[in-house]
């Protein structure tokens, strides 16, 4: 086994899940995809034309959480300003 297929995140190489960190981020950040009650992981995965297990992976490799919590993280950051 090769060191690039071992520093791969199930089957998503680190390039890729940074570019993903950076574009959920953006949905968070600019677009406040936090503010609508019913935002779901399949949105979000069909913003960023992508699978919704690789929204998860990413949110759990990258913000160390699950797209509901991250989701309040940033509600809750909201509320407190």
């Amino acid at each position: 086994m090769t060191s690039r297929v071992k520093d791969k995140v199930g089957g998503v190489n680190p390039q890729t899940l940074d570019i993903l960190k950076r574009e959920i981020t953006r949905l968070l950040k600019r677009d406040k995809v936090y503010r609508y009650n019913d935002y779901s992981i399949g949105q979000m995965a069909e913003q960023l034309n992508i699978n919704k297990r690789y929204v998860s992976l990413t949110i759990r490799h990258c913000f160390n959480t699950n797209f509901t919590t991250l989701l309040n993280v940033y509600r809750i950051k909201e509320a407190e300003r």
